[in-house]
């Protein structure tokens, strides 16, 4: 006889030092296979396979006497499992400090046969310190931080089955420790440490937080409330009780709003583990996310008091007097709102069960505790328990004291009362009728979020775990029937909907057709995603629309885009909100001090609207600038030339900007990397066509709302001729630098230089569209910025401009021999070698090159990677590879180039302290460094003499 073989493939590219989670495909091929046939994850890898009696009304079977962590049906992914004996199961595996096996069972669940067990495997480091969660400590300045460790416990604390029995598995050690004397608001970050036998360490993932307000500080607070969510399976697997279907909707919606809350409040039935005691490891790892980044405060068996219904709070009772205690202490002059919650309905809910009890609550809930609310002023009361949504108006014994419903203002008469039980658990049975102090009910996954404005001003919020709205995108089907098809039709999409659609010639040589009087914001091919649209007449398109303050309409088009002949117009549509604020920028000001220190700030942006009502953006955060030389680590983005790529695969005017996509992705998943970036012209490549700045400004929203975003003046911001640019072509579509200037601040009054400082650094940004040579008003302004900089504090001076001024040896660069842009660094190589310039950047040129030290195109310096000691000279450094097309090509290889690419990409700057700074060219493709360098050196270095500069000082007079 064959016996049927599990073989196990981690999938699994590198292995971690903390690994949290791994997913695993087990391959499986078995002789007799059925329908009944059904995969089961154990951990320990070890497990006992005889069966047991349920051990209360909550199991499900399978009734084996080690409980698995889940499982899947052989048959899950494929159909014809029971007919080949293949199949190719994927499961997400949870740390869980043991090791794991896969075992095959026949018989279904109520009459389970283990038929095979497959190999043992484990996580590479299983006692990696694991699932961070941060709790408020005892004192308002301090934290509780928590984690998990292996050290052995025992069950015999457990009072009964089947945590004892067929669910026991060890649960590690819980570590608490205590982060205290924390500056209110301000950013903190951390790791959990955990001591192998052999002396090393391993180290867990690093985690930020920001730490609390101390109690009655007036600034914006957000709260996030819910009861009785569990877990979910990320891999379709099942587990026993397998009833939360909304878990993950919940955890995924509160993971994607984490900057905009500050602390959350889960008010019982936390993971229904219920004696299982492995569901504690998945749910643990499924709110990681958020319990390591605000404090996660729970209502469960024996904490505080003032939180749990599962002992008595009847009057007389301990827990009684400590619930008046705690809401006599509160001094309401400093803390307005004054919250009361607990798992258990002690208030209102026209659930069923409460309704055919006639108590609309729990039994002897309010009888006495209505007492204390209101003699104490609760303002808002929440409960768990009842898996559903339900708010009452203000309430007093049955009665309600306030007609208000949604506006409350002045003395609100009695407490609100709150059922958020929609936390993912399976949803509750019904209500029954409705209350006349019913204001309203959902029957759906949700939870609630409190802002608290200031003092005076309080917003309550119900949210669906399903929906998150956004004003600023959307994604729109367009569904297309058309009676005589040709592949040289093509859907444009207009806003606003309102549009011409005669024939225009051409104004510029950047414009591409199709040459309509209104240009399209963009268009696909009808075909675009159906090769049979010509036959068929039939398609279906999806584009992503940006919300650009105007309605929208599509418009379909026969003749290509040389003839264009219009067919028909589509309904119009809009946005909700067309005048929602949008596309939040930050930008360095004219200070450092225009907020505190390193301190964390959130904000969001409103506007009144026409009938006096405000309509308010996402919130977004930031951390403030160091002060000018503050020695802290700091690190820096730059790049040139990105523009803007379009999400749905739609083509718009001079579609050139293949990398940008790539380049704001890879930004975007390392923003916690870095502090500014410096985006040194050609911004977003929209040449005359407006719309496009929505686009590009939506685009980049996620960076420039979280960290500063500089920029620089490029040729396709401001060039026009006889518009005052040193230029005069018409790369920017007649802009003239108006919309760039408008979008963007930058800390200068009417001109598109500036300096600007960032701890260690001091930029000197140029503006190569304006005359920079010796004698003109820009010449002064750089030498007067350079002169300025104190290096003792700020060692890392950075000059940066669009067009090369230094060096580069781009082919049209060398066939007119001057190797940098006609008279660029004529007169400017004196100021960077009399002040010493660490580095020069720029952009213009499409790729990435670094030269030696140099001047006078002469290398100063022999070294390649590792510079130490003085320089001599400046290493200059083109950057333009940040999205749009590639230039055409290198001209030989000068001696004083270093390092040349042709890809997209961009520098990241890192400065470690005064006297250590990192340079790494990272590819947008796959943020992988490419090309690195790294200086060491001292303050008297920098005062060393070098060619034709031998000064005896560069601090500021």
């Amino acid at each position: 006889m064959s016996w049927p073989i599990i073989w196990t493939i981690i999938t699994i590219a590198d292995t971690l030092s903390g690994e949290d989670t791994a997913w695993v495909t087990v391959e499986l091929v078995n002789p007799n296979p059925s329908n009944d046939d059904w995969v089961a994850v154990f951990s320990p890898a070890k497990f006992s396979s005889s069966t047991c009696p349920a051990e209360n009304d909550e199991a499900e079977s399978p009734y084996l006497c080690t409980s698995p962590i889940k499982y899947k049906y052989a048959n899950f992914s494929d159909s014809k499992y029971a007919k080949t004996g293949k199949a190719s199961l994927k499961f997400q595996l949870i740390n869980q400090r043991a090791d794991f096996s896969f075992a095959l069972f026949s018989g279904g669940l109520s009459k389970p046969k283990l038929v095979s067990v497959s190999n043992y495997i484990s996580f590479a480091n299983p006692k990696a310190p694991l699932f961070a969660r941060l709790a408020n400590g005892k004192s308002w300045n301090e934290i509780l931080r928590i984690l998990h460790c292996n050290i052995k416990r025992f069950p015999s604390y457990l009072v009964g089955a089947p945590a004892r029995t067929v669910g026991w598995r060890d649960l590690g050690f819980t570590h608490t420790s205590f982060l205290t004397n924390l500056w209110p608001n301000t950013g903190y970050s951390y790791r959990m440490g955990h001591i192998l036998s052999n002396g090393s360490y391993i180290w867990s993932n690093t985690h930020s937080f920001k730490s609390s307000p101390y109690p009655g500080q007036d600034s914006l607070q957000r709260v996030i409330i819910f009861g009785d969510m569990g877990k979910g399976e990320r891999d379709g697997s099942t587990e026993y009780a397998n009833k939360d279907p909304g878990a993950l909707n919940t955890t995924d919606q509160l993971i994607k709003d984490l900057p905009n809350y500050d602390i959350v409040f889960h008010i019982g039935d936390i993971a229904y583990a219920d004696g299982y005691i492995a569901d504690w490891d998945q749910f643990l790892q499924q709110v990681e996310p958020i319990a390591s980044t605000v404090p996660y405060m729970v209502a469960r068996f024996l904490l505080y008091w003032y939180r749990f219904t599962e002992h008595d709070w009847r009057e007389g009772s301990e827990q009684y007097k400590f619930i008046e205690k705690c809401l006599a202490s509160v001094d309401r002059r400093k803390q307005p709102w004054l919250i009361f919650a607990a798992h258990r309905p002690l208030g209102y809910s026209s659930n069923d069960w409460f309704g055919q009890e006639g108590s609309f609550s729990e039994p002897m809930g309010r009888d006495d505790m209505q007492k204390l609310w209101q003699k104490y002023r609760v303002d808002i009361a929440f409960y768990g328990h009842v898996h559903d949504y339900e708010r009452t108006c203000p309430i007093y014994q049955n009665v309600c004291v306030n007609s208000e419903v949604s506006h409350y203002s002045g003395t609100m008469n009695g407490t609100i009362h709150v059922v958020v039980g929609g936390g993912g658990h399976h949803l509750g049975t019904s209500f029954i009728g409705i209350p006349n102090w019913s204001l309203y009910r959902d029957f759906d996954f949700g939870f609630v979020k409190l802002t608290a404005f200031n003092r005076s001003s309080l917003l309550f919020e119900y949210k669906k775990s399903s929906d998150g709205k956004g004003e600023d995108t959307a994604w729109v089907t367009v569904a297309l029937v058309n009676p005589n098809p040709s592949n040289d039709d093509w859907v444009a999409v207009f806003s606003p909907a309102k549009f011409s659609s005669s024939t225009c010639p051409a104004e510029n040589d950047e414009a591409e057709s199709p040459y309509l009087c209104t240009s399209p914001i963009k268009y696909k091919y009808a075909n675009f995603s159906d090769s049979e649209y010509a036959k068929t007449g039939k398609a279906s398109l999806k584009f992503q629309l940006i919300n650009q303050r105007a309605d929208f309409s599509f418009a379909l088009f026969s003749g290509g885009l040389s003839k264009p002949k219009l067919v028909s117009v589509s309904n119009y549509i809009s946005f909700v909100n067309p005048n929602a604020p949008l596309f939040a920028r930050l930008a360095n000001g004219k200070s450092w001090n225009e907020v505190r220190l390193h301190g964390r700030y959130s904000y969001r942006m409103g506007h009144i609207l026409s009938n006096g009502s405000y309509i308010w953006s996402k919130t977004h955060s930031f951390k403030s600038s160091p002060y000018p030389g503050q020695d802290t680590l700091q690190r820096v983005i730059i790049f040139g030339d990105m523009g803007k790529g379009e999400r749905d695969g739609s083509t718009e005017y001079a579609n050139k900007d293949p990398g940008a996509l790539n380049t704001t992705d890879q930004l975007i998943r390392d923003l916690p990397n870095y502090d500014i970036v410096f985006h040194i012209g050609d911004i977003a490549y929209a040449d005359g066509y407006i719309a496009d700045w929505d686009q590009f400004l939506q685009q980049v929203e996620p960076i420039t709302s979280t960290v500063p975003y500089m920029v620089a003046s490029g040729n396709h911001e401001r060039d026009w001729p006889d518009s005052g640019s040193f230029y005069t072509g018409t790369d920017s579509g007649g802009e003239c630098g108006v919309i760039a200037e408008t979008l963007y601040y930058v800390p200068a009054e009417n001109r598109a230089r500036y300096s600007t400082d960032y701890g260690m650094f001091h930029f000197c940004i140029a503006d190569t569209e304006h005359d920079w040579r010796e004698g003109s008003e820009q010449y002064k302004f750089i030498e007067k910025c350079l002169a300025s900089v104190d290096r003792r504090k700020q060692p890392w001076l950075i000059f940066a401009a669009h067009r090369p001024l230094g060096y580069s040896s781009n082919d049209w660069f060398g066939q007119e021999g001057s190797f940098s842009e006609p008279m660029g660094r004529d007169d400017m190589q004196k100021l960077w070698q009399k002040y010493r310039v660490d580095i020069a950047f720029y952009g213009h040129v499409h790729d990435y090159e670094r030269t030696c030290p140099i001047y006078q195109n002469v290398c100063v310096n022999s070294e390649v990677s590792h510079y130490s000691g003085t320089m001599n000279g400046t290493i200059h450094v083109v950057v333009g590879g940040g999205g749009h097309h590639l230039g055409t090509s290198f001209i030989g290889i000068p001696n004083w180039s270093l390092y040349r690419d042709f890809d997209f990409g961009f520098v990241k700057l890192t400065a470690f302290n005064r006297s250590s700074l990192l340079f790494e060219y990272k590819k947008s493709s796959d943020g992988k460094v490419y090309d690195s360098f790294t200086i060491h050196r001292e303050y008297r270095d920098i005062l060393a003499c070098v060619h034709d500069s031998c000064g005896t000082s560069t601090w500021a007079s």
